[in-house]
């Protein structure tokens, strides 16, 4: 980066900084930095707080990782061209204003998270509150940068937040898709014709109870009898087919946090399939930010009693909340 490189500051940002100070005089505390990088400027548009569940004491201080998490998510949503997470700040006892050995980790943390490194801010009170800017290059160097507090110096484009129509029309537009695609017994073809799918409405809440029931006796296809196949199913055919059903039921319960949460998103648009006893979640991103990934396939199962998600060629144990917390991993990293 360009030894040129400066910071400029919305006065939101800088007033959210002295607000946080001030509230915790006692003790250090900090926040996340979220804003862009262009032409060797970083623009901090917006500063979180550091979460109800930090710690702080006068000479330690740990962010609530959950909540800044959460928090940067639903923030960077208001902008039309989206900000991100460009650093972090945190005040330190007195006049000390050199990084910690603790300080140093976290910074070389951030750093790792984009190609042109990230910011570190250090905040005193001695007894006028001061900032110590810094740029942090991966693995791990640090150069003092000048900055300065003024809107009028940001961009206005990266100012432009959304208004009421950027979230009610996709609403209005998008739609849920779940078709399913059921394993056959051995020795018979799949049906030449595609499954039908089911059209729903996307609105939250209604994917929720008895999921199973709703969808799939409405999503099952009908499908054209093999040739040379008999009509009705053998014994064993239909315990398989029992035996999917079960556990695509026991999926369907598992992830319909995911279901509910994929419905308040008007960033994305999804699709669901059963396959044979996964289900598959098709993610399309309609928006422009370009950190935000555009299409993610993820695949649900159950394994000798343990969940899984398969996602970009790899498996995964699943956990309550794992599309959110994926794709703010693959934010982060742009």
């Amino acid at each position: 980066m360009s030894a040129k490189s400066s910071l400029i500051m919305t006065e939101r940002a800088w007033l959210a900084i002295v607000a946080e100070t001030y509230e915790r005089i006692g003790t250090e505390t900090g926040g996340i930095l979220l804003g862009r990088f262009s032409a060797g400027t970083w623009y901090v548009i917006e500063v979180l707080d550091p979460g109800p569940k930090s710690s702080f004491s006068p000479t330690t201080f740990e962010y609530d990782d959950e909540y800044v998490t959460h928090l940067a998510n639903k923030a960077a949503r208001f902008y039309v061209d989206g900000i991100s997470l460009i650093g972090l700040w945190h005040r330190h006892p007195g006049s000390y204003s050199t990084f910690s050995m603790t300080d140093d980790e976290t910074n070389a943390r951030f750093a790792a998270l984009r190609p042109e490194g990230a910011l570190s801010l250090l905040v005193n009170v001695d007894p006028e509150i001061r900032i110590t800017a810094y740029h942090v290059a991966f693995p791990r160097s640090y150069r003092q940068i000048t900055y300065q507090i003024a809107d009028n110096l940001v961009p206005q484009a990266f100012l432009a937040r959304k208004d009421v129509r950027s979230f009610v029309a996709p609403l209005m537009r998008q739609r849920t898709y779940i078709t399913m695609a059921p394993a056959l017994p051995d020795g018979l073809a799949q049906p030449a014709a595609e499954p039908q799918a089911m059209e729903l409405p996307n609105k939250r809440g209604w994917l929720g109870q008895k999921l199973w029931d709703r969808l799939i006796p409405r999503a099952r296809p009908t499908g054209r009898q093999v040739s040379g196949a008999p009509p009705a199913a053998s014994d064993g055919a239909s315990s398989a087919s029992a035996s999917n059903r079960e556990v695509s039921e026991r999926i369907f319960t598992l992830i319909e946090p995911e279901i509910d949460y994929l419905e308040t998103q008007l960033d994305y648009s999804f699709t669901m399939r059963i396959e044979g006893r996964e289900v598959c979640v098709k993610l399309e991103y309609s928006r422009e930010a370009p950190y935000y990934p555009r299409q993610v396939n993820f695949a649900f199962g159950i394994h000798r009693g343990a969940a899984y998600v398969r996602v970009d060629g790899q498996t995964y144990p699943y956990t309550t909340g794992y599309i959110r917390s994926h794709i703010a991993r693959v934010i982060a990293i742009h």
